[in-house]
């Protein structure tokens, strides 16, 4: 590393440290090593970060790159250690060799920090009582929102809160009534995407938008679809960049998602990817079913989809989210079930599977759908994820 210095040179780094204050707490930056991951912490402790210039003299031959800031707040003194990459000046001397940083094609750059969400169904009905006894509550609240709905009173109160809001804008505007993919691409019903996404930009926090939910798994699911049957991939496609170019060009708040169901083959899940450049956030369902080994962590399951279909088509260096998870609690076709334990082991490995394939945020679709119950009905495993949730928000 001192190939390139001199014996009287010196560096300088610029150094940002986020510093939890009320827990004296140091969280790592970005990093397309997976670095980056930390946890939201829960929106009642806000933080602040400290920036620190360090100078690091580097004496030959073997200058040391590390460098120890100690920064004065309110509270407890806090010190750091940090490494110092140096930069080379003008010199005959060759460069230093650099160790190659992970592909961005593979790990996300974060926009933010990690969070956790329960979703019940009727917008949430319910959810509040769930959670009353919880130690921490979560900081993410999904919504599933039909064309014509009207935003909901419980969304802006969960916004009040300082929760990530995440909304499905449906294509169905009633049974049996939709609207088309090729007319929204067409600019047809701009007036409307245009004032929901208003709506949304109001709520003053952080919004993750998607046209319809699932398109991949909807659009050949019969007469009680979400969204109208005999459309094709390309027509979302098209639908969902004109979306996404309506959310950029009216909010700052709301950042487009693309919300896809991850079960099918990874040729049709590449058929329904916009354009890379047109989607800020990419998220999809994984579900621990009868398919699936008991031993399947949250970080295989969550995994597959990132490897087979995220990666290979570019998506790679896109925030990630699980926009529903869960595991099947009724019995499987063959007579199997999950044990409680079984159930118990799949939640206490989301903060892994989280860190692991750097995913932000977690959302337990805790509902029944269709013929697949998710609702636990031992109590306990409601605790092991109300604990799980309150280890990784604090």
């Amino acid at each position: 590393m001192g190939a390139g210095l001199t014996a009287a040179g010196t560096v300088a780094a610029m150094v940002t440290v986020a510093l939890i204050v009320a827990g004296s707490v140091l969280a790592p930056s970005g990093a397309a090593d997976g670095s980056h991951w930390k946890p939201l912490r829960h929106w009642r402790k806000p933080a602040r970060t400290v920036t620190a210039t360090v100078t690091v003299t580097a004496n030959a031959p073997k200058p040391s790159p590390t460098a120890t800031i100690t920064l004065k707040l309110p509270g407890p003194t806090v010190t750091k250690t940090v490494t110092v990459v140096p930069t080379s000046s003008a010199s005959s001397n060759p460069t230093p060799t650099q160790t190659p940083s992970s592909p961005a094609s593979s790990s996300p750059t974060s926009t933010g920090d990690l969070g956790i969400g329960v979703y019940m169904s009727g917008n949430n009905a319910g959810l509040d009582d769930y959670t009353s006894w919880w130690k921490t509550q979560p900081n993410i609240a999904s919504f599933y929102l039909n064309w014509n709905s009207a935003i909901p009173a419980k969304m802006k109160e969960y916004a009040a809160e300082g929760r990530q809001i995440q909304v499905r804008l449906s294509t169905k505007v009633s049974a049996g009534t939709y609207v088309l993919w090729k007319d929204v691409a067409a600019g047809t019903y701009d007036s409307r995407i245009t004032t929901v996404v208003k709506q949304l930009d109001a709520l003053g926090v952080p919004v993750l938008l998607s046209l319809d939910s699932e398109p991949d798994g909807q659009y050949t699911a019969g007469s009680n679809a979400g969204v109208a049957q005999g459309q094709t991939p390309a027509q979302y496609v098209a639908a969902a960049n004109h979306f996404a170019d309506l959310i950029h060009a009216n909010s700052t708040r709301v950042k487009s998602l693309l919300w896809l169901a991850g079960f099918r083959d990874a040729a049709t899940e590449a058929s329904f990817l916009p354009k890379v450049s047109k989607i800020d956030h990419v998220g999809w369902d994984p579900y621990l079913t009868g398919s699936h080994s008991a031993s399947e962590t949250a970080t295989q399951l969550f995994s597959r989809f990132i490897d087979n279909v995220l990666v290979p088509n570019g998506y790679g260096s896109v925030p990630r989210h699980i926009l529903e998870t869960g595991i099947k609690t009724d019995a499987f076709s063959n007579g199997g079930s999950f044990s409680t334990t079984d159930q118990i082991n799949f939640y206490k490995s989301i903060p892994a599977a989280m860190k692991n394939a750097n995913i932000e945020t977690v959302v337990w679709f805790r509902s029944n759908s269709g013929t697949h119950d998710y609702i636990p009905t031992d109590s306990s495993v409601d605790q092991a994820f109300a604990d799980m949730l309150s280890g990784l928000l604090g």
